[in-house]
């Protein structure tokens, strides 16, 4: 399992002009069991104006800062489940084409330095939800532990959709954006639904079974990220996946 630490950089420039400057130095210890790999960009593309509709100039400036300036190498894209996967064996690109791909964000990514991409899933399809008919980001919970194992399932399959059919292959991918807030994984529910998403990648072969993966995304390192840490770690094949 993957295993980093990454600065998600807020910088997302509006107009040109003088943007200040601020310096940081991140050190590790050797027995921290990290490897820091660089740093990162999380992007959404979901605000208004869309990044299609910013101008050249801009666009040329974010990318200048994040990319070259803040030598950031990884783009974090999120994944929104309930819509890219609306029902059970469908897939729905057509709103995450146009946030990343056609709308140029992420080539320009790529152009200015980004390297690696690295898909943000977030929130559970509606036909594993335990409440169907719940709104999406809503204490939504997925339904039992046979759910969690399609969940990853699905995802497996939904990521090889995105390359056969968007021509998006990625590099590393997330499981749950943070699986103990509004969207419910137990550990053990998380854990099933990595293994199932490895299977899965492993069953499609190349270049899938290359894809990395980076869990559990909690939002806080505290007592309760330790417990879905302890989950993974407890299943040795599991955690060197």
């Amino acid at each position: 399992m993957l295993r980093a630490i990454v600065c998600l950089l807020c910088l997302f420039p509006l107009s040109a002009g003088e943007v200040p400057v601020h310096h940081g130095t991140v050190t590790l210890g050797p027995d921290s069991g990290h490897r820091f790999v660089g740093l990162g960009v999380s992007a959404s593309n979901g605000g208004n104006p869309d990044y299609k509709d910013l101008s050249a100039a801009t666009r040329n400036q974010m990318a200048d800062l994040l990319w070259q300036q803040a030598n950031a190498r990884i783009i974090r894209l999120w994944a929104s489940l309930p819509y890219l996967i609306p029902a059970e064996g469908s897939f729905d690109l057509s709103s995450f084409e146009r946030k990343f791909l056609t709308s140029g964000y992420l080539a320009e990514a790529r152009a200015a330095g980004c390297d690696t991409v690295l898909l943000a899933p977030a929130g559970i399809p509606a036909y594993l939800r335990k409440n169907p008919d719940s709104q999406p980001w809503e204490n939504a919970e997925i339904k039992d532990d046979a759910s969690a194992t399609r969940y990853g399932e699905d995802l497996a399959d939904l990521i090889v959709a995105l390359h056969t059919e968007a021509g998006l292959l990625i590099d590393v991918t997330g499981v749950q954006n943070e699986p103990s807030s509004a969207i419910k994984f137990s550990p053990v529910q998380l854990k099933l639904a990595l293994a199932a998403l490895r299977s899965g990648l492993q069953d499609a072969g190349a270049p899938y079974n290359a894809i990395r993966l980076i869990a559990p995304e909690n939002a806080s390192v505290d007592g309760t990220c330790d417990d879905y840490v302890d989950a993974l770690r407890n299943e040795p094949a599991l955690w060197s996946a």
